[in-house]
This record gives C-alpha cells, structure tokens and sequence, in this order.
C-alpha cells in the first residue's frame, strides 16, 4: 500500500478511534495524535535507507546499462542510421553509446560512492529529506495561527524512536535466503505458533510466522510500557512527555507490517479462490484473470514456464527484485522531493475502480513548488528568470540584481538559501532544527561532484538513474544532446519503438510469478485492491481498539495482557482450506526459452507456438502473434520480428537473465490453478467473508462490519461483528513473548546484512 493509502487506512482506523478514547473516555484531549500516522509514514521511507538494495542496486543497473547499451547497438538506427537519420555516422553512434554508458555509470558513482553498502551521499540526504517532509506533513499546521500538530520535540523524538534503514520483516516483505542474494525463501510452516500446535496445511510460508511473531512482541512491548502506564495517568498526553507521541508512532510503525501482509500477498486471492465465482474475473476481463491466476502460481527457483508451476495455496508476499527496489525508490524520490516520476509498468485499472487519492496538503504543495523553484535556480538561473511559474526568483531579483548567472556558483547557495527562507511566509514558521536540516538536504541536493570525467549535481545524478530504470529512451535523448548530436524525432520514435524490448529485459510486472510487483495492490486500480484495503482496515482497527482497552473506565486487571501472538495469527490467516479442485483462466503466459546460437531464435518460437497451440488469425501466422505479445508491437515486420528477437537472445550474463535466454509472452493460454469446492467454510469464524461480502455491494465500506454501521437498506444501525476472540495471557507468558521476538529481529536483522552483493565497480 503506497503512503497515501497507509495513511487513509490510519485515519479511518487508529486515528479515528484515539480521537474518540481520549474524547470520550479519557476525558479530555491529547495533543499528538498523528504521531500514529507518521510512524506508519516512516516506516514506508525506510526503504530508502537500504545499504544492501544500495549494493544490488548498484551492480545490477551496471548490467542494465550494459543490456541496454547492446540494444542500441542492435537496432536499425545503430546499424544502418543513414536510412533513418542521414547526418550520423558510425562514429557519432558510437559516441551515444559511450555518452549513455558514462551518464548512468557517472550518476551512480555519484549518489553511492566507491562503496555503496557504506553511508553515502544518497544515504544522507533522503535521511534529511524525510526529516523535513515528515513535519511539514505531520507537524506543522495547515492554517497560521493553529497549533502545531506535533510540537517540535515530540516529532524529533518520533524520528529518532522510529526511521531507520529497512528489514523485510517489516514490511512482511519475502526475504532472500542468506549467502544466495538471487534466490528467494521457500520454507512452508503448517500451523499456528501460540497454545498447543496445531497442523493444517496450506499455511503460510515459514518467514511470515516469523514476522507475526516479531509483531506480536511488538504490540505485548506496547501494551506494558505505553497503553497500561497511559490508563493508568502515568504518561502525560498534553504533549509535554514526547514518550506519549513515541509510543503513538511505535504502534504505527507495528500497524504497518499488518497493512503490507494483506496489500503485497496473495491472502485475498486464496479467499477469492475458495469462495466461488462471484470475486473471481469475469470472462471479459482477460487481464485480471492473467494477473489473478499469476498471484496463484507458485515461484520456484529457476523455472522457466509459468503454466506449469504448481498451484500457490500458501499465503506469500512478494519478493524484491531489481525492478521492485527500482520502483520502490521512485516512490520514495516522489515522496521525499515532489518530483512527479511515475512508473511507466504501471497498469491503469478499468474506469469504474476507484485509483487512490494522491491530493496534496498546501503546505506539501507550497513545499514542493518552492523545492523544485530553488533547486532550478542553482541548474540554471537564466532559465529559472524565463520561467513564469518560478515565483522564488522573483523574490531573488531585488537583493541580487540582475547578474542572474552568479546565483549558480556554489559559494553564492548558502546566501541566496537563506535569503529565500526569509522571505517565504510558511517557511519562517518552522522551528530551527526543521530549517538547518532543510538548509542541508537543499545544499547536497545541489552539489555538483566529479565522478572520473563527469561532473553533475546530486538532483541530476537522481534523476538520471531514475530516467534511465523508468523511461530509458529520455537518457538516450539526453545523452545525444551531452554528445552535441542531433536527434530527429522520427529516428527518436523508430528507435523507441524497436526498443520495447527493453521492457522485457526488466520483465514486466505481470508475468513475474512470485514478485511484489505482481502480487502489489498499492495504489487502488489493481485487481482486487478494494477488498485487501477493506480487510487491511478492519483487522487495523480490531488491533487498535484491543490496544485501547487499557484505557476503559474499567480497565482489566494489571496482571492480565493480550494474547497478542493469538489475535494476529488469527487475523493473518490462511483463508483457504485444502486444495482439491481445479479452476481455470484463459490469460497470456511468461516463457523463458534458452536459444543458442542467436540464429535460431525464431525456429524456436516457431516451435514453442506449435507446441502451445498459437493459430493463424487474420493472416499473421502463430509465431508472429508471440512475437508481437513479447514486444508489444503489434504491426512490425517478420524482418523486425527477427531482428528483435535476436538482439534479444544476444544480451550478456547479468541481471535479468543468461545470454542466449529470452522471455516470450505466448497469447491465448489456459492457466489451472487449485481451488476448494463450494459451500464448505472459509475459515473457523466469519473472517474475512464478513468484510468481503459487505465490500463487494459497497466499495469502501467493508471494513465497517467491524466497527458497526447504519444500513441504508434497513435504515437502522448494525452491530460490530466479532470476528476474531481475543484471548489473554498472564505476565510471564507475556514476557516470553517479548523475549521470542526480540530474539527473531535479531536473527533476522543480522541475516539481512550477511547477502552476498557482486562488487560495485564505477
């Protein structure tokens, strides 16, 4: 689930019930509520403090590049550029290939140094990027005059408490196994972990017990030393003890975890899948029934057809790859820096699904026009004067005159910094501590630094790499532009064109079986995105009204806690029962075939369209529809087809896949995953077919069967269903759990820094 949506989820949930607990029941108001929401916030940013993503990263764009750099190479416009562009020559080819090879290699040298698993440059500045954003978004006020949502101690003590580099654990996210950084864990657990064990199958995987376990100690930590010592009167909430506001954010940042295992798993479509036809894909949504029989396939190391994988009836998250940590930071850059990069794998949904609202506070708005005013100030203040939308150069002109060209040169920033933040209304309000780390990030977001040759400024290293991971091509046209080469736009779009087939060297989203990309219902146009949010809410909610129960009128007894491993194992369930019968979904198939040498790549596809029973339609033979689904080009030649298919087998060793490997996308298949029969239960409770089926007749309101709501068609009010027991443990047991999942991170975290990176070499 994207920032936006975590924090909808939290807004409807936990926010909305401590505003009624502290209102109702405690008897006055508590200042610092939010801090719930930014610790959820927080622990989203964390992904862009990750030295082992860094590292891979890193080694993998450098083969990127190198495919990439083939390529070009291997296009009609490399080849013979006199029948597209007739000014190029063989040499000045070869001078945008060396210009592309030179820009990537020099804008990552720059954000991660020598040695990316060190604290580098990039390391830093999201560090202070996120500081700033987090108080703007969190802390300040929206209107002048109001008070701070956050005082600036409890946000500083928040940070502190709470934003640190990224574990899988956190985000229930599918962990790599230790020392094999390209393979993916596979171990299956079968059944509950707190009281007696008890075995069922399918379970979820073997990391996610462990994940729930951490969680559980999590929440038993904050019961004992926030919610008993707050019922109590022991933990002042006027916000004069920034102890409350940490305990606030600790539970956000837990609530998170419990969000992510139902946005990035497949626990809604093994539900879907048990529950008959009325969730599954209609026979017109060919789409979502690829995408839908994909999330039910399992992943299995080095397999290379994905209709005959087995059926995935375990609950799993997806794993990160180089194009999910590609994503994943793009998403954090948007957030942190207000620059509109989008991924261009992302699919729109159809019309009638409601896409996640991403509206901007004003002072998020302010903040990024005048983020974005400065930042084009220092690249190139003349260009900054001609542009009319730039309303801090204006402010600039009267103390600096006209000399617009001295405001780019580094010792003048610190002056012109200072002189824009005394001028901009919002910006004076901020305390002292939000303005030195602002000064700060602006100041290294601006610096230039010389990687061998090249020299360019931490903005532009940015928003290279995330050009070159999201739309190549703009690199390319930058680059010809840095080499003094002319580019005429029919040659550019031709080039584009036959370079659709860098999307399947990145594999797009939809055929990667068992990545997060795949299994991901973040941002609302995803198939089946409603009813995980639904789910996602209400088991937020049952969390946190358990959590308040400290703070009733009558609260339980000291020596009584929740049995927390109990209430989340039964929320973060398996909602499918034993596997024994069979559904089937027409949809396109990812086939990987290894094809040596290069010139017998198309007797191959012949072949593999014999073989999966690829027609004739209109005319265009079975071949030619796998080529033209492989590289989304619909009208190319059997000659384009060729040459297409050949530069592709000729990719080297590295990243995406062997040389001599290519992935094919064969149209018209027939996928079978396993599927229970009919009428028999989901689960022992109502969970989650309460929620599901009130969201299914209206989008939105799901999650409410948990709270109680009014029926329109009963005009009268609805009791808040139980869907899961709670149950309660003494102290000692307790304790045990504490220490079990302390015990877990540990093991956990000390993994994760142990995955075998191939050396960065700029």
């Amino acid at each position: 689930m994207n920032t936006k949506g975590h924090r909808g989820v939290g807004e409807q949930g936990a926010l909305a019930l401590l505003e009624r607990t502290f209102k109702d029941r405690a008897g006055g108001e508590a200042q610092g509520l939010e801090a719930v929401l930014l610790g959820n916030w927080l622990t989203d940013l964390s992904q862009v403090i990750d030295p082992v993503a860094y590292a891979s990263l890193a080694s993998k764009v450098q083969s990127l590049v190198e495919d990439f750099v083939r390529l070009i190479t291997a296009t009609t416009l490399y080849r013979a550029g006199a029948q597209w562009y007739r000014t190029w020559t063989g040499d000045q080819a070869d001078r945008l290939v060396r210009a592309v090879r030179e820009k990537v290699y020099g804008a990552l040298g720059v954000l991660l140094g020598s040695d990316p698993a060190t604290r580098s440059v990039l390391w830093d500045l999201s560090t202070d990027a996120v500081f700033v954003k987090g108080y703007l978004a969190f802390g300040l006020p929206e209107q002048e005059g109001e008070p701070d949502r956050l005082s600036i101690e409890q946000y500083d003590a928040v940070f502190k408490a709470v934003f640190r580099q990224y574990f899988p654990h956190e985000h229930c996210d599918r962990p790599r196994v230790p020392m094999s950084p390209d393979t993916y864990e596979t171990s299956l657990d079968r059944g509950p972990r707190a009281g007696q064990p008890t075995y069922r199958t399918p379970d979820l995987y073997r990391y996610l017990r462990d994940d729930i376990e951490i969680l559980a100690a999590g929440f038993a930590e904050l019961e004992a030393d926030w919610a008993r010592p707050v019922g109590r009167g022991e933990l002042a909430v006027d916000g004069t003890d920034p102890d409350f506001a940490v305990g606030l954010a600790r539970m956000g940042y837990l609530l998170h975890a419990v969000e992510d295992f139902y946005a990035h798993s497949n626990f809604v479509e093994l539900h879907a899948l048990a529950s008959g036809p009325k969730y599954l894909p209609k026979p017109f949504e060919t789409r979502d029934a690829g995408i839908f029989a994909r999330r039910l396939k399992r992943w299995v190391p080095g397999a290379r057809d994905g209709v005959a994988l087995p059926t995935e009836d375990f609950v799993v998250t997806g794993y990160f790859d180089t194009q999910d940590t590609v994503v994943s930071l793009l998403h954090v850059f948007e957030e942190v820096l207000g620059i509109g990069w989008k991924d261009p794998r992302r699919q729109v949904g159809d019309f009638f699904r409601t896409v996640e609202s991403t509206d901007l506070s004003r002072v998020e708005q302010e903040y990024y026009t005048w983020l974005q005013s400065v930042l084009e100030i220092f690249r190139d203040p003349v260009q900054a004067a001609e542009n009319e939308d730039n309303r801090v150069m204006e402010v600039l002109k009267d103390k600096f005159g006209d000399n617009l060209e001295t405001l780019a040169k580094p010792a003048m920033r610190q002056a012109v910094l200072a002189e824009t933040l005394a001028r901009t209304t919002y910006l004076k309000r901020l305390p002292a501590g939000i303005l030195t780390r602002l000064s700060r990030f602006v100041l290294a977001v601006s610096k230039t630094i010389a990687v061998g040759k090249l020299a360019m400024s931490v903005y532009e290293a940015i928003d290279t790499v995330a050009k070159f991971l999201a739309n190549p091509i703009a690199v390319l046209i930058d680059a010809a532009k840095d080499a003094g080469l002319g580019f005429a736009q029919d040659s550019a779009l031709y080039l584009a064109k036959d370079l659709f087939l860098y999307e399947r060297l990145l594999q797009g989203s939809d055929h990667r079986v068992g990545s997060h990309s795949l299994l991901a219902k973040d941002t609302g146009s995803e198939w089946l995105y409603g009813y995980q949010r639904a789910c996602a809410t209400a088991a937020h909610y049952v969390i946190v009204d358990t959590m308040l129960r400290r703070l009733d009128p009558a609260p339980p007894p000291d020596d009584q806690y929740v049995d927390w491993l109990a209430l989340l194992e039964a929320l973060m369930c398996n909602p499918l029962v034993r596997s024994t019968g069979r559904t089937e979904f027409a949809t396109a198939d990812a086939v990987e075939l290894n094809v040596s040498p290069p010139s017998q790549v198309i007797p191959a596809i012949q072949d593999l369209a014999a073989r999966r029973g690829v027609q004739e339609v209109d005319g265009v033979p079975g071949w030619m529809r796998v080529a033209a689904s492989t590289f989304t080009v619909d009208d190319m030649t059997p000659e384009q087809a060729t040459q297409l298919a050949r530069a592709a087998v000729r990719k080297p060793a590295g990243a995406t896949s062997a040389k001599g490997l290519i992935t094919l996308v064969v149209p018209g298949q027939t996928v079978s995953v396993g599927s229970r029969p009919s009428g028999s239960p989901t689960t022992a409770s109502e969970w989650p077919e309460a929620v599901f089926d009130r969201e299914r007749s209206y989008a939105g309101k799901g999650w409410e069967v948990v709270r109680g709501y009014t029926s329109a068609s009963r005009d009268q009010s609805v009791a808040p269903k139980t869907l899961v027991e709670t149950a309660f443990v003494d102290e000692s047991r307790m304790q045990q759990q504490i220490l079990r999942g302390r015990d877990l991170r540990q093991r956990l975290e000390q993994a994760y820094h142990v995955l075998v990176i191939p050396p960065f070499k700029p």
